[in-house]
């Protein structure tokens, strides 16, 4: 089995013995809801972690260690896909990515100055 959320979550369920229903009750959601989360299917909200760590007592890195090599595996997904596009096509993203930027940028200064 690969060490992503949805893993983890069924892999939790299936320790303590629980079914889908009675998680759900746990983490306050829809049984439907803990079955998208099993097949990767839905992300879990800040919400949900914190009532699988609270209520099955676990470490919360053990949950955050699968996404981020999700996410890694995503981005390398994403380099390759960009690598991949026409020239004109990665200009135009390259040139996206700095409007966002300096837009950003600008916003965090107005903020630090107080400004609205």
């Amino acid at each position: 089995m690969s060490n992503t959320i949805a893993t983890i979550i069924k892999s939790i369920r299936l320790a303590h013995g629980l079914t889908q229903e009675q998680l759900a009750e746990l983490i306050d959601r829809s049984p439907g809801h803990v079955g998208m989360l099993e097949q990767g299917r839905a992300t879990p909200s800040y919400d949900v972690l914190v009532k699988l760590v609270q209520n099955f007592k676990i470490d919360a890195n053990l949950l955050f260690d699968g996404s981020r090599q999700d996410a890694e595996s995503i981005s390398a997904g994403i380099i390759r896909a960009v690598e991949n596009m026409p020239a004109e096509v990665r200009e135009c993203l390259r040139l996206y990515t700095h409007i966002v930027d300096q837009f950003s940028k600008e916003i965090k200064g107005s903020v630090e100055n107080g400004e609205k």
